[in-house]
């Protein structure tokens, strides 16, 4: 009965560690692709799988947006550079910040925080 204890509790523990440890994996790390031209970012993320022109306002745009992983990650180049970044499908992530490891960002106190925005 002792040996059966030990190995159940062995077992939480390990799917515990192995939770952990996937939900701490980086999604994609934002300061390494911000800022870069669309080929700096295809050898990060491999090529897109989708490509449209968008217009923002207040931008000196029309932009490309290119779409990574099928969808997962947008990015707007402004002025040939990623600007605006978009990650989908975090619906596994806390709203916290702790979560911004997941975007390869350090966590930190938000300077603005409420329901909507951090």
């Amino acid at each position: 009965m002792k040996s059966m204890i030990c190995a159940i509790f062995t077992v939480i523990i390990a799917f515990t560690i192995i939770a952990a440890d996937s939900f701490g994996q980086t999604i994609v790390s934002i300061p390494d692709i911000a800022g870069k031209t669309p080929q700096e970012v295809a050898k990060i993320l491999d090529d897109p799988t989708a490509k449209e022109v968008v217009n923002p306002s207040r931008t000196p745009c029309p932009c490309d947006k290119l779409t990574y992983n099928n969808g997962q990650i947008e990015i707007v180049f402004i002025k040939g550079r990623a600007d605006w970044i978009t990650v989908n499908s975090m619906n596994d992530a806390a709203y916290s910040k702790n979560s911004l490891s997941l975007l390869g960002i350090a966590a930190r106190d938000p300077d603005i925080s409420n329901s909507n925005v951090m």
